[in-house]
């Protein structure tokens, strides 16, 4: 009986413009779209009992939805002739903010989670169909996006639980806890000593799928400290980046150098790390906030200020640094080895645990 179904996108252009309109990066992640045709997937509509009248429009990422309505406008204090423009998913939309928007460049998000974007033509280059795929903010074109849970998250839970001494000595220097315990973490050689770090503290998604993965410290002695376990953590994040462009250059796709956004590419430690680790050049920007960035450039292209999204890329997104990969990456080899081999133990470990 309800009359549409919205996404919070689509209820706040609604708020702004009076218009029922979504777009297709997005809308995707609801499974009744059709990303191949950009419509909605009439099957699944009718497996679940909607109709497409119950739907918002479809209308692509970028484009001028209308003009601000009189009551949205008085409330914003804004002119009614102020545009509204259609944004993005935030993944696809980052991607845009990174310069991520042709076939053959690759970004990484180390936030919260881990996730990873590559601009393709079309839904069919991953031929074992594996690596999650949503519509680009980009027309005619698509993402894959390998989704970890836990990364920059991990780290987080690790400043929380251990890190009481950094967080009070970072208030009282003015400092940020982070870079405090990633001076500890530099302290380790690469490899911690042979400590290594599952960070699937939410389960694995990818490219490993086992909602019952669970983080896990292996390896450690009587001469492990602190330090070795706060860059087990960097480390291990990295080892899942690796094990995710590896799986996406099984599908074809050539990686050569990844650029990197979110929290975690503040770090110049933790972007050393994964450059030895993948063996691949490390970019980062000077604006970091790449999905707000990529957005802007969406309403800059609408409103005309830039003549195609490319053009806003090529005059707003900036690289601030490179970091290539030294002689430290060889000491990656064993490591990252003994990792995967870890993963796949204890992947058969949780599955049976949690069936007990």
């Amino acid at each position: 009986n309800a009359t549409k179904f919205l996404l919070v996108q689509d209820y706040i252009i609604f708020r702004l413009t009076g218009r029922y309109v979504s777009d297709c990066s997005i809308s995707c992640t609801t499974l009744y779209c059709d990303i191949v045709n950009k419509t909605w997937w009439d099957e699944m509509l009718l497996e679940i009992g909607i109709t497409r009248e119950q739907l918002p429009l479809l209308c692509e990422p970028g484009s001028v939805i209308g003009t601000l309505q009189e009551g949205a406008a008085n409330e914003l204090g804004l002119s009614i002739d102020t545009k509204v423009v259609n944004g993005g998913m935030d993944q696809s939309v980052g991607a845009i903010g990174a310069g991520n928007i042709q076939p053959g460049i690759t970004s990484e998000t180390t936030g919260s989670a881990l996730t990873i974007q590559v601009t393709v033509e079309n839904t069919k280059i991953d031929i074992h169909q594996s690596i999650p795929l949503y519509v680009h903010s980009v027309p005619n074109r698509y993402l894959l996006i390998p989704v970890c849970p836990t990364a920059g998250m991990a780290f987080k839970w690790f400043r929380d639980q251990f890190a009481a001494e950094e967080i009070q000595k970072a208030e009282k220097l003015h400092k940020d806890s982070y870079d405090l315990l990633t001076e500890l973490a530099a302290s380790v050689p690469p490899g911690c000593d042979g400590l290594i770090m599952l960070p699937h503290l939410m389960g694995s998604f990818s490219p490993l799928i086992n909602p019952e993965a669970r983080g896990s410290f292996t390896g450690f002695t009587l001469r492990h400290t602190r330090a070795h376990f706060a860059r087990a953590v960097m480390e291990g994040v990295a080892f899942l980046l690796k094990r995710n462009v590896e799986y996406i250059e099984k599908a074809g796709i050539s990686i050569h150098e990844i650029v990197s956004t979110g929290g975690g590419s503040r770090s110049r430690l933790w972007n050393q790390i994964k450059a030895n680790v993948c063996k691949k050049t490390i970019c980062i920007l000077q604006n970091e906030e790449t999905a707000l960035l990529g957005n802007a450039i969406l309403a800059g292209t609408a409103s005309g200020i830039f003549s195609s999204i490319q053009m806003g890329c090529q005059n707003m997104v900036k690289i601030k640094e490179k970091f290539t990969w030294n002689e430290d990456a060889e000491r990656y080899y064993l490591p990252y080895q003994n990792y995967c081999e870890l993963e796949k133990i204890l992947d058969g470990f949780y599955k049976n645990a949690y069936q007990i």
